[in-house]
């Protein structure tokens, strides 16, 4: 939510000259889908994160 709260997704992509970012992006977006509960979101610190940093939270809405 952060790389996209912050439109830093692009950047992290170009500059991922190993493909280890790839890799890593592909297999977890996998497992989310797959609804592998160690990727389940932990809303513990939310109200933290909303304060500090709204326009994070703002892309879970």
């Amino acid at each position: 939510m952060a790389l996209k709260a912050y439109d830093r997704a692009e950047l992290i992509r170009r500059e991922d000259h190993s493909g280890k970012w790839k890799t890593k992006v592909t297999e977890y977006k996998a497992r989310m889908r797959a609804g592998d509960p160690a990727y389940a979101p932990d809303n513990e610190h939310d109200a933290l994160v909303d304060l500090l940093f709204p326009e994070v939270m703002a892309q879970t809405l």
